[in-house]
């Protein structure tokens, strides 16, 4: 029993740090991506797959032209859209590939808020397995 617990008390941590590294990192990137994303073109969803479920990650990819070429942004998005879908793709000059779509790329505060919200769930794994083995050396000790 204590071992199953001490597995799910590292299980918490691991969660929490996950959750704290995704809130620093992610945004930021998110912010540099957009930062040199300074053209714009119109481009349209392509394809699109709702993940189902409570917290659905819906595929989406969007096609778009930049130097008379099509180029595809592949992503995964908290927001709906359907097939046809017209969008404004941000895409670096320097780098055709590298873009942001308006209401399909994340915003680094949704980012930020998928970190925040792994940690709680990590903390509160901690808690519980705290409480559970106070619980079971105080049964243990009667």
């Amino acid at each position: 029993m204590r071992s199953e617990i001490d597995k799910r008390q590292l299980i918490g941590i691991i969660i929490a740090f996950l959750g704290l590294m995704w809130l620093i990192i992610v945004p930021i990137s998110v912010k540099a991506t957009q930062a040199k994303c300074t053209e714009t073109t119109q481009g349209y969803v392509d394809s699109y797959h709702d993940g189902g479920g409570l917290i659905s990650h819906n595929k989406v990819t969007v096609k778009y032209f930049a130097d008379g070429s099509p180029h595809y942004y592949h992503t995964s998005t908290s927001s709906s859209h359907y097939t046809g879908e017209d969008v404004t793709v941000h895409y670096n000059p320097n780098k055709y590939s590298k873009c942001y779509v308006d209401g399909v790329t994340d915003s680094p505060l949704q980012e930020a808020l998928w970190g925040l919200l792994a940690i709680v769930i990590g903390v509160v794994e901690v808690i519980v397995t705290i409480a559970i083995r106070k619980k079971t050396s105080y049964v243990s000790l009667n």
